[in-house]
């Protein structure tokens, strides 16, 4: 199984900056990912004459493509969430959290950064879910845009699932983290969209 993450929102950031932070998680069984992804490709290509361009939700879901369901726009959202979203194969989950200013980075003794609590709780919907399937692999997919942070986020997810009593009980989530760019990984835009629904 695939677990993709996405993260909109700093739960770093002053409030006034970023209020809310939501976390999307989809997961799909291996034997949909080619259809899934085959099918974002061809709905790229057919609908919107760009199977390489990014979709980014915001550009997607606004009160252009809303209020005007004659758009490629929205024909193109709503084929994602019928074929691709919208899916016994496909399971999601969400954590949606209100930024109250008072979020730090922290590290444990040895200075490394841990696990931040949002991808902490993502994780173990994910293994919830693999729970339900009966999935005993299961490879995590983060979308992060802020790449100088992956390497300490990589450290800190290793370290949590070695280092704490909770990581090591998450038994079916393998201890490779990808941190995938969108633009390339398909299935990591799925997250995006019911992310603002």
């Amino acid at each position: 199984m695939l677990a993709f993450i996405d993260v909109s929102g700093d739960p770093y950031a002053k409030p006034e900056d970023s209020l809310w932070t939501a976390i999307h998680i989809v997961c799909i069984r291996k034997s949909a990912i080619n259809d899934i992804t085959v099918a974002m490709h061809r709905f790229k290509r057919d609908i919107l004459n760009d199977e390489y361009k990014e979709r980014k939700s915001t550009e997607l879901i606004n009160p252009s493509t809303l209020n005007h369901p004659d758009l490629q726009k929205a024909k193109y959202l709503q084929r994602i969430v019928e074929v691709c979203i919208d899916r016994t194969d496909c399971k999601h989950a969400a954590i949606v959290f209100k930024n109250y200013g008072n979020n730090k980075r922290k590290k444990d003794k040895g200075e490394n950064y841990i696990l931040p609590r949002h991808y902490r709780d993502a994780l173990w919907r994910v293994e919830a879910i693999a729970e339900n399937w009966g999935i005993r692999d299961v490879v995590v997919i983060i979308d992060n845009d802020l790449r100088s942070t992956d390497k300490s986020l990589a450290f800190a997810f290793n370290n949590y699932l070695y280092r704490t009593e909770g990581g090591k009980s998450l038994g079916n989530i393998l201890p490779v983290p990808i941190f995938a760019d969108s633009e390339t990984t398909a299935g990591l835009q799925l997250p995006k969209y019911p992310q603002v629904l």
